[in-house]
């Protein structure tokens, strides 16, 4: 969505580059980039130093966040990055997260000057950064919740969290037991199911481990259930 969002925004506006960036301590860093035919200016995963981009001087006022020419504001015209570049016009917005904090930047730019850009274009851009954290913001909660999952199922296995139950399997016509079935069971977060953890533990790529490591106390239960043994 948000590389959609970055080429819509890009042609309405007639910009050269459209980018969605993240602070990483003193360090912007390019996540998503729509600049067609121009990758080698900039792509995913690039990064510079804050005090060569405009990004500090915005948050801070010192430059405007709607820049139709870049050499009508004194401090982004004695930037080098002006002129190395060359950035002409700008526009450009903070994406901030559900707390208030600021993720980075919402950002558009061109080589030349355009005259015609006014307020309503910053209210657009606005709009789709307010878009971009949604999406962002949901995309670090799932992968959080992914981590909180794969920590617990780690942590399962490591400490042996796992305990086997072993439930017989009766004859009705002449009562007699014909095998067991041996149930896995987690002492950590009783409220999970075992169908939870084995489905929770594929869909974080550890399954195999979490089944073998189960396998492991069931093994202890052939020696015992013979002749028939069904575990799971």
């Amino acid at each position: 969505m948000i590389k959609r969002a970055l080429a819509v925004i890009r042609s309405h506006l007639g910009m050269d580059v459209a980018y969605v960036s993240q602070f990483e301590a003193d360090r912007t860093v390019f996540r998503v980039v729509d600049a067609p035919g121009l990758e080698h200016l900039v792509k995913p995963g690039d990064s510079r130093p804050l005090e060569e981009v405009y990004c500090t001087h915005i948050l801070e006022g010192r430059l405007p966040q709607l820049m139709p020419d870049t050499a009508a504001e004194p401090v982004a015209a004695a930037m080098p990055i002006t002129q190395a570049i060359p950035v002409g016009k700008h526009v450009c917005v903070p994406i901030r997260m559900p707390d208030g904090s600021i993720y980075g930047m919402f950002c558009c730019f061109g080589f030349s000057a355009d005259p015609s850009l006014r307020e309503r274009d910053l209210q657009t851009l606005r709009a789709f950064a307010d878009l971009a954290g949604f999406e962002i913001a949901r995309d670090i909660a799932a992968a959080k919740a992914a981590n909180d999952k794969e920590y617990r199922i780690r942590k399962a296995i490591d400490n042996k969290e796992i305990s086997t139950l072993y439930q017989p399997i009766w004859r009705l016509e002449n009562p007699r037991p014909l095998g067991f079935e041996c149930l896995s069971r987690f002492s950590a977060a009783p409220g999970h199911s075992p169908q939870s953890w084995f489905a929770e533990a594929a869909e974080v790529g550890l399954g195999a481990q979490l089944e073998l490591a189960a396998a492991e106390l069931v093994s202890r239960c052939s020696a015992v259930c013979r002749p028939t043994c069904i575990c799971r």
